[in-house]
């Protein structure tokens, strides 16, 4: 069984290094960012895995987890194999300490050993399925998220601005750009008369910079922009919101001599800033909302942002008994 499961992490691994070779084609980044952006909270490899196998993904779950929400999976459906944890456990000797530190030893001056019981990390292959693979009961937060076209872009853009870990100014801007991060005054200024959807793509892309390239690197600019646009792109197409206009046709030129290694680092990257911005901005949209149903002035609501976590709860728990 261990021999069978360490070569299938054998094969999916050679499998994930063509996937992202093949990322340098233009098309296929943008598909998977297009999968990241609705598994944003998978890890890298998983996102590469679902983006190889079914890009048109939106919602996987194991044979067993669809069972259990009274769905089942279609005769003939072909599922989709990704990495999940499966630590096991050892048993060991090893040398007693005291409280100071200090090797215990036994009447003859030997060091003193005891059994433990420690953790191995592992991983494992298994298959899930795409909730199009499946029919049932319908699930509501799913059929409630595709119904809900409208966007409260005011909340949006607040709740990214207050995400933002250094000031967001709207100002004007004269020299063709929409926005800039300006790493001296360590404050993002965005350009003023811009529509919402723009201003939101805006505050995305250069809060990537303020995250990702805030100090001095040996990043290329070109690398740079890709990384914040990538960001960028994925965050919009999570909240919905158009990214057509977004291009990655210089995305074969990023890496230099096709260091594969560093390729994989900038992505999981993009895909750990990109989870870390829309986890911020869906948890700060929550409090924002709360605070509108309850006609909250908003002095209080911008009060909760300044608090930490058990102060915000009380407070929250205060004013919404």
């Amino acid at each position: 069984m261990i021999e069978k499961s360490g070569h299938q992490m054998k094969e999916i691994t050679k499998q994930l290094e063509e996937g992202i070779r093949q990322l340098y084609d233009s098309d296929k980044y943008a598909a998977w960012l297009d999968v990241m952006s609705k598994f944003h909270n998978y890890s890298f490899r998983n996102c590469m895995l679902i983006a190889m196998q079914k890009p048109d993904a939106t919602h996987v779950a194991g044979f067993k987890k669809w069972q259990s929400l009274e769905r089942h999976v279609m005769k003939g459906e072909k599922g989709i194999r990704i990495i999940a944890p499966s630590p096991f456990k050892i048993k060991t000797e090893c040398m007693q300490k005291d409280s100071d530190g200090n090797t215990v030893l036994d009447a003859r001056g030997n060091a003193v050993y005891s059994e433990v019981e420690i953790n191995i990390p592992s991983y494992k292959v298994i298959t899930v399925f795409d909730i199009s693979q499946t029919e049932g009961k319908p699930l509501p937060e799913i059929t409630s998220m595709l119904a809900d076209n409208d966007k409260d872009y005011g909340t949006l853009i607040e709740a990214a601005c207050i995400y933002s870990s250094v000031p967001v100014n709207i100002i004007e801007i004269n020299n063709g750009s929409n926005g800039f991060f300006d790493r001296n005054t360590n404050s993002i200024g965005v350009k003023s008369g811009m529509s919402e959807s723009q201003t939101f793509k805006t505050i995305i892309h250069e809060t990537a910079h303020s995250l990702l390239h805030a100090e001095d690197d040996d990043k290329s600019r070109n690398q740079k922009e890709v990384e914040a646009e990538s960001v960028a792109y994925a965050v919009c197409r999570h909240f919905g919101i158009d990214a057509s206009d977004y291009s990655f046709g210089y995305i074969a030129g990023w890496s230099r001599n096709d260091d594969l290694k560093e390729f994989r680092s900038s992505l999981e990257l993009i895909q750990k800033t990109a989870d870390g911005i829309i986890t911020g901005i869906e948890e700060k949209q929550k409090v924002l909302d709360k605070g509108i149903e309850n006609n909250m002035p908003d002095i209080f609501i911008r009060q909760m942002f300044t608090m930490d976590y058990k102060s915000m709860k009380e407070f929250y728990e205060e004013y919404f008994k």
